[in-house]
């Protein structure tokens, strides 16, 4: 299966720009790393893959890893 990177997702607008998002590292039982709109994402995280994605209420969560 090929990885997706979150700036793939973000280059592409598969995500909103004022989309808001919460980034999890491994596991969204985990602290929440980042959160606010897609275009405030720290430019580091777009080098993650991205895991998993969960939709809640206005929300898309968006769990990540470094590979």
């Amino acid at each position: 299966m090929e990885k997706v990177l979150l700036e793939d997702l973000l280059v592409t607008d598969i995500i909103a720009v004022g989309q808001e998002v919460e980034l999890y590292i491994a596991s969204y039982s985990k602290d929440c790393a980042f959160k606010g709109d897609v275009n405030k994402i720290p430019e580091g995280y777009g080098n993650f893959t991205v895991t998993g994605l969960r939709a809640k209420d206005n929300v898309i969560k968006i769990r990540i890893k470094v590979f």
